[in-house]
């Protein structure tokens, strides 16, 4: 700790406190004299006074003095207490400097002493952002002593340090690209684009890809500039720490961004080396957290959440995997079939990753054995994966909560709640479009016998004429054709088996339209996102709100398909701006909606416990009344 700046807290902190209690005094006395009661109560007081002086001085003269005691008293030693405080402060700065706790410091440098102010800004100037600049510079605009104003060199620190270098553009073209992918369906329209460069640049999540606005009038430029991230040293050993080659470990970010819909959606893997050692990155150190998965065949798997801390820009992560024992199970279907060439799997109770598809897994035989191998003690989710048809792709749903280990000697069964393929029907038909233009997408169809009955489901190619429904129980179906601009088409009382049944499809563009601009100005906004917040479908459509993805915009206007009929709220974020959130919007409306954007203000506060300690690394969201009955 900087001795200067503790002597210098300790003078001013003195002259505070006395001044303070000057203060205090005469502060009392002015209540007093104020109150009605209190005058009567100081006149008393004074009487009360002359009367005992009186009597002092008479009875002084008539007896005889009497002796005086001197007894001397030793002060008690009185505890630096604002001496404390600031040790205390300056103690927590120090922590939360070393977690990069920017909230904390931020609510800190509100309310702490002038040495702690200090002490924040040489901390964020070296690792602040934009966020704690409004604070840093209200401070510096207020600073009187002499000499260079800590504050302001703190801002300007953060400026420098955050700008991006300038970029000569002269350096020529480093890649051309013509666009002539199927998602860019207009001369003008937009485009997301991932970029990699070895060392650099990589894992991020799908929904921060980087967005460019293409033009029909030209070329469109777009410079790009690669930063250097954080890297993950993973070192991968047996239970008697040698290392394991050839271990796939992959990074999964934990986005908190998504708001909990979805969660590591972003990936990266390398596979360990003969020292056991391999390197996941870059990884960004703006993400939450990330979750390090590793596999091998021979062992269980194995998992850490990692977060980014080490200012050098380089974490060390040590993985211990385990042999894990056999399990042996038996699965069957409803009717007592052995689930020959089913596929179970299991997942640990850990499990929460979208971007990773791997497990400990095996097929049924013809008698419905099957043997997990590479399992160790804990809690898992039983699954099962069902072929469906002739193509790669497997129907997957679980099945049961299981702890391992099982009693001695007693298998894993697993009860399929469906029927055996011998003893399932199919639905065949043929397709007419009602109108001139087709869909260019797939067509889902699903196909159930009542609304709580689990869907069977299959795709249709846009220009297919004919459509199949295979591994049915035979039975009556509804049958339910959906899709993106296609009105929603529903067939009651299908049989199955059944054949010849004929569907009448039509071409349905929904799509919501509107401006966005400044509330003052009616200005339009530059550069913002949209997304639907909610979804009101109409009856009958059986349709569920959209999805939680934001489609970048530019020059004040947005223009997004919906994905069934019905009416759409839709939630508008821009730099600078609060958070905003249209009126409902009916896809049979032709009128364009506007909605309106204000200046966000922010919020300032401090996370503790039940004993008033400061709580790090906590995630504050504040939710608006605004958001109504929005997701976020």
């Amino acid at each position: 700790m900087d001795q200067h700046i503790l002597a210098t807290a300790y003078d001013r902190l003195d002259h505070v406190t006395q001044t303070r209690s000057d203060t205090r005094r005469l502060t009392i006395w002015r209540i007093i004299l104020h109150s009605k009661y209190g005058r009567i109560a100081a006149v008393v007081t004074v009487v009360i006074a002359v009367l005992l002086l009186v009597q002092h001085l008479t009875r002084g003269s008539l007896e005889a003095p009497q002796p005086v005691i001197v007894k001397t008293v030793e002060p008690a030693p009185q505890q630096d207490e604002p001496g404390k405080l600031l040790a205390n402060e300056l103690g927590l700065v120090q922590n939360q400097y070393e977690q990069r706790d920017l909230p904390g410091l931020l609510a800190l440098l509100e309310t702490g002493l002038e040495p702690t102010q200090l002490k924040i800004a040489e901390f964020l100037a070296e690792i602040g952002d934009a966020s704690v600049v409004p604070a840093l510079q209200r401070l510096a605009d207020v600073w009187q002593d002499h000499g260079e104003n800590p504050f302001q060199a703190a801002v300007n620190a953060i400026e420098i340090r955050q700008s991006p270098d300038p970029i000569d553009s002269n350096e020529g073209i480093g890649l051309e690209i013509n666009i002539t992918d199927p998602w860019v369906f207009e001369p003008e329209g937009s485009l997301f684009s991932t970029h990699f460069m070895d060392e650099h640049f990589g894992l991020d999540s799908w929904l921060n890809l980087p967005f460019m606005a293409l033009a029909s009038d030209g070329n469109t430029v777009e410079d790009l500039q690669f930063t250097g991230d954080y890297y993950a040293d993973v070192e991968v050993v047996d239970e008697l720490g040698y290392p394991i080659e050839g271990v796939r470990v992959y990074a999964s970010a934990l986005d908190a961004a998504l708001n909990g819909l979805f969660t590591e959606f972003s990936a990266c893997d390398d596979i360990t080396d003969v020292n056991g050692w391999a390197m996941l990155g870059a990884l960004t150190p703006s993400r939450p957290g990330y979750h390090i998965i590793a596999h091998h065949p021979e062992y269980a798997l194995e998992q850490v959440t990692l977060k980014l801390t080490d200012p050098n820009g380089i974490e060390q992560v040590r993985l211990v995997m385990k042999k894990g024992g056999g399990v042996h199970g038996y699965a069957e279907y409803s009717d007592g079939v052995p689930a020959e060439g089913v596929n179970v799997f299991l997942q640990p109770d850990w499990w929460r990753s979208q971007a990773v598809q791997i497990y400990n897994e095996c097929l049924v035989d013809a008698q419905g054995l099957f043997t997990l191998e590479g399992v160790v003690k804990g809690n898992y989710s039983v699954h099962v994966g069902i072929k469906v048809g002739n193509s790669e792709s497997s129907h997957c749903f679980p099945i049961r909560q299981v702890q391992f280990p099982l009693p001695d000697g007693e298998l894993l069964l697993v009860q399929i709640p469906r029927k055996s393929p011998g003893s399932l029907a199919s639905i065949t038909g043929t397709v007419v479009w009602a109108t001139e233009k087709r869909v260019n997408r797939g067509i889902r169809i699903k196909a159930y016998r009542s609304e709580t009955d689990f869907p069977q489901a299959s795709a249709l190619e846009g220009q297919a004429d004919s459509f199949e429904i295979n591994s049915l129980e035979p039975g009556t179906y509804t049958l339910k054709f959906s899709g993106v601009n296609l009105k929603e088409t529903v067939l009651e009382n299908v049989e199955a088996p059944g054949s010849g049944v004929e569907v009448v499809l039509a071409y349905q563009e929904l799509r919501l339209r509107g401006n966005v601009v400044v509330a003052e100005t009616q200005a339009p906004v530059d550069q913002f996102k949209v997304r639907f917040a909610n979804a009101k479908p109409l009856e009958g459509t059986g349709f569920m709100r959209g999805t939680n993805r934001w489609i970048q915009c530019v020059n004040g206007q947005f223009d997004m398909w919906a994905h069934g009929p019905g009416a759409y709220q839709i939630q508008v974020m821009a730099p600078g701006y609060a958070v905003a959130h249209s009126p409902y919007i009916a896809t049979d409306d032709s009128d364009l909606v506007t909605i309106e954007l204000v200046q966000g203000g922010r919020i300032i506060g401090r996370v503790t416990n039940a004993a008033g300690e400061p709580v790090s690394n906590a995630i504050v969201m504040p939710l608006s009344y605004v958001g109504g009955d929005a997701y976020r």
